[in-house]
């Protein structure tokens, strides 16, 4: 019960997560911007906690206690994205991760020998589009550059033309 007050269910009165917090203001600062966002480095990341916190504050998140001891997280991923670039950008950025996984089902689909590339880079993007409505791990630098450098190498290894093919 305390963890469905702290996402909003049931009681008023009870001190909302962080993530509840970040999520329904990102959502509607994406609603009040419609359709493109109120740009970059402006809420729910490093760059907002860092350079701009004027959406925090108008927003009112003094009155949480981990926002004035400094310690509120910055790894919500979709309602960042969704407020700073619109839904528009962030409907473009989950049409470009879907392309992406699509194109590695294909040739995980196709007839012929399989790639054990395109099978783990599948896996790796499912297990992080998984995860991100409630971590950022797919874009965090310190653990996204080796998924997307396995990702993206196994995209070149399945998108490769044929090399045994005889030129024409």
């Amino acid at each position: 019960q305390k963890i469905v007050s702290q996402w909003g269910g049931g009681d008023k009165l009870a001190e909302r997560s962080e993530r509840y917090v970040l999520t329904k203001h990102g959502i509607e600062i994406a609603n009040a911007w419609f359709p493109l966002g109120s740009g970059l480095g402006t809420y729910g990341g490093a760059g907002a906690q860092k350079f701009d916190q004027s959406y925090f504050v108008q927003l009112g998140f003094d009155q949480y206690w981990w926002f004035r001891q400094g310690q509120f997280i910055v790894d919500i991923y979709w309602p960042s994205v969704v407020a700073e670039a619109g839904w528009i950008g962030g409907g473009l950025l989950l049409l470009a991760y879907l392309l992406i996984w699509f194109a590695l089902l294909r040739a995980v689909c196709r007839d012929g020998p399989v790639n054990p590339a395109a099978w783990i880079a599948m896996g790796l993007l499912t297990l992080n589009l998984l995860n991100s409505p409630t971590s950022a791990a797919i874009s965090d630098p310190r653990s996204a550059f080796w998924m997307w450098l396995l990702i993206g190498a196994g995209l070149a290894a399945v998108l490769r033309p044929n090399r045994s093919a005889p030129l024409t």
